[in-house]
Parts: structure tokens; sequence; C-alpha cells
């Protein structure tokens, strides 16, 4: 188990890629679709989503979940 920083909060995780963290935090699912209408960043690094998988955690890894809003 590794602690992460993910948004500011302090998480314990045992996933190994930042694609099996964002599937543990309900974000990614088999969909492909559940791809859009976010952008992550790790230690101030844009993750492209194609690497999500190849993305190793690291302990206290910085990680920044943006999602986007639509409004007027």
């Amino acid at each position: 188990m590794i602690k992460v920083i993910c948004n500011g909060e302090v998480k314990e995780t045992d996933c190994r890629t930042l694609l099996e963290f964002l599937r543990e935090k309900g974000l990614v699912t088999d969909d492909p679709k559940s791809l859009f209408g976010f952008a992550v960043g790790v230690n101030d690094e844009v993750i492209s989503k194609k690497d999500f998988d190849q993305y190793i955690l690291r302990e206290n890894d910085v990680i920044e979940i943006f999602t986007m809003v639509a409004g007027g």
C-alpha cells in the first residue's frame, strides 16, 4: 500500500497504475466514453490518457484531477 495525494487529500491505495487508481475512484469504467471530460496531472505533469495504464504510481505522488464543466 502506498500513500498519494489526490486533489489535496492523502489517500492510501493498493493500485499500481494511474488507470487502476482512476478506476478505484470511479472515474474510469470499461466504457471508452468514461475517458472524456477530465484531465489528470501527476507531480505537475499532465498525463496523456493513452499513458494512464503505463504510469506507475509512487509513494507521495501528487495527483490532480480536473473535470470539465459546461456553463455560460
